[in-house]
């Protein structure tokens, strides 16, 4: 049959949210709610074989599915989430989803494709979006509003300003090597990362000096990535923050240890791994912040400050191949402004292996209660050199008029190195190889140091006194303790002998003087006995730097040599 005419059919229609909303439709019929974009179907009566009397919605393209999706229950029939497990606590996919923000959530499809494709890609505008919306938004005093923006993993590139992290954020990436924030090579910027204070909103960011003790950056945690930094300046910028974490990052830059280093009193010439700051405001300090398993590589100094620094630990990491490892406190030879004068305090290192340093792994120019523990330092001070000894290991400042001028010295005697590993230090105290050279010492300057890694060598037979141990005398006074532990497999049994020698020694005091005393306890051969003897070579040796211990050796013959070990650690009171 040949169709003649088509006819227009309507269905009831009106507004929703006016009125009493949507009426009661007749069975089969349709209802249009033309404001809110909803579609309604009349079920019809009970009589007529409808479940219910009422209407059902005809889902369209103007629907949320997720939100209209309420059935979603925590391992529903397993585990009791409401006041029975036949009554679970139910919620819509929306607002389980919204548990969870990814980058990946402001990025369009094409950014989207191009990281998960392996593109190096720009999201310099969308990452700030995501964390000026997330941190910055007008809820962001509420503690409902502090949720955790993800980072999947992916090549991103930063550029022009950076990014500006405000308090509370939680940026938490993939992992180190697998969320990579690499510097835009046509448009670096001068920080990855960088705090700024709470009075800042999306796109507009507060000066730094407005910054205050209460407003200023705090908890905010950085998890899980790598920086990769080619800028001067800092790769992270943390500039008065405070009871913060950073933990899970390596640090790449350029740097290479055949490079030099710029003036280490500027950061703006060099390339560091992290600056810390309190920027015009001295009252708002860096402070109380955990930096937790970090590895920095390539860079001019690895941890960079002038500030006055209190109570930041550095647990679990590795510096390599950088200039220096941390670089700590304003110069004192010059002015010290408001903010500058105390430098770094009960600042903890602690498990850090320290490889191919330039110069000092750990340089406290200014700073006092500061510790060095259980840190491993290979190939540091030496220039890039494997058999020459530029510079200390561990530097606490020290002025160069300290000698001539007392009063100009800087009393820095509560940093302390405790159970330390120095490669340096078998080498420098009886390696023949090195005699040559002066003895940079592990840790330079006013201190407390106990190297407990023992030294060991062989004596043999010495008629004649002659050096067995260099050690440095680095300060205007100072005590040494040394314990040993000396062991020969003479005939008719062996040896032992323990002891402890300590060494007072004063420079200020008619041109030098150094007292020694040498405590044993000997078991073996009685006629072997006393004749192991230490004593001090002169005074001072190397202009006035070092103390020599000589050993005359009888208790081994020389027509009969057999083997014998000397075994000491040394403890420094400055």
């Amino acid at each position: 049959m040949a169709v003649v005419q088509i006819s227009r059919i309507q269905v009831r229609r009106g507004r929703a949210q006016q009125g009493t909303g949507v009426p009661q439709l007749a069975s089969g019929e349709f209802g249009w709610a033309m404001d809110t974009q909803e579609l309604f179907i009349g079920n019809g009566s009970v009589a007529e074989g409808a479940p219910q009397v009422g209407r059902t919605k005809i889902l369209t393209e103007a629907d949320d599915l997720l939100e209209l999706a309420g059935q979603y229950a925590y391992k529903r029939g397993e585990i009791q989430t409401g006041t029975s497990i036949g009554a679970p606590i139910e919620r819509t996919l929306q607002s389980k989803l919204d548990d969870f923000v990814s980058l990946f959530d402001f990025l369009n499809a094409q950014e989207r494709t191009g990281i998960e494709q392996g593109t190096v890609t720009d999201v310099t505008v969308p990452l700030q979006r995501a964390i000026d919306e997330l941190y910055l938004n007008d809820d962001k005093g509420l503690s409902e509003s502090k949720v955790t923006l993800y980072i999947p993993p992916g090549n991103y590139t930063i550029s022009g300003q950076g990014i500006y992290v405000p308090p509370f954020a939680t940026i938490i990436g993939a992992g180190i090597d697998k969320t990579v924030f690499n510097s835009s090579p046509d448009n670096p910027p001068g920080h990855i990362f960088e705090t700024i204070n709470g009075d800042s909103s999306p796109g507009s960011y507060a000066p730094a000096s407005t910054t205050t003790s209460v407003n200023m950056a705090r908890n905010i945690k950085i998890k899980g990535m790598t920086l990769n930094h080619t800028s001067y300046g800092g790769a992270l910028y943390l500039r008065n923050c405070k009871d913060s974490i950073f933990e899970d990052i390596k640090f790449v830059g350029p740097w290479d240890n055949t490079q030099g280093i710029g003036d280490p009193s500027n950061p703006t010439v060099n390339w560091i791994g992290i600056h810390l700051s309190n920027g015009f405001v001295a009252t708002a300090t860096t402070d109380y912040n955990l930096y937790n398993n970090l590895y920095f590589e390539g860079f001019s100094m690895a941890v960079w400050s002038d500030y006055d620094l209190n109570y930041n630990k550095f647990v679990n990491g590795k510096i390599e191949v950088c200039g220096y490892g941390f670089l700590l406190g304003k110069d004192p030879e010059f002015e010290r402004p408001v903010g500058k004068q105390n430098g770094a305090r009960h600042t903890l290192i602690k498990d850090y292996v320290f490889d191919s340093i330039n110069k000092q792994g750990i340089y406290i120019r200014l700073g006092s209660y500061n510790r060095s523990e259980s840190n491993t330092f290979l190939n540091v001070g030496r220039d890039n050199s494997g058999s020459v000894v530029v510079t200390p290991v561990i530097e606490f400042y020290r002025t160069e008029t300290q000698l001539s001028d007392p009063d100009g010295h800087i009393d820095m005697d509560n940093n302390v190195s405790i159970n330390d590993y120095f490669e340096r230090t078998q080498e420098l105290t009886v390696d023949p190889l090195y005699s040559s050279q002066d003895y940079k010492p592990e840790v330079y300057g006013s201190k407390r140091c106990e190297l407990i890694y023992p030294v060991k060598r062989a004596i043999g037979a010495l008629l004649t006194a002659d050096t067995v141990i260099r050690l440095p005398a680095d300060q205007p006074r100072g005590i040494i303790e040394l314990e040993y532990t000396y062991r020969a497999e003479v005939d008719p049994g062996p040896v032992i002998q323990i002891g402890k020698m300590t060494l007072l020694y004063n420079k200020l005091y008619a041109g030098g003087d150094v007292t020694f005393v040498d405590e044993n306890t000997y078991n073996g051969n009685p006629s072997k006995a006393g004749r192991l003897r230490f004593n001090v070579k002169g005074n001072f040796q190397n202009s006035n730097t070092e103390i020599h211990i000589e050993c005359e050796n009888e208790v081994i013959d020389e027509l009969s040599p057999v083997d014998d070990e000397l075994e000491f650690t040394v403890r420094y009171i400055n």
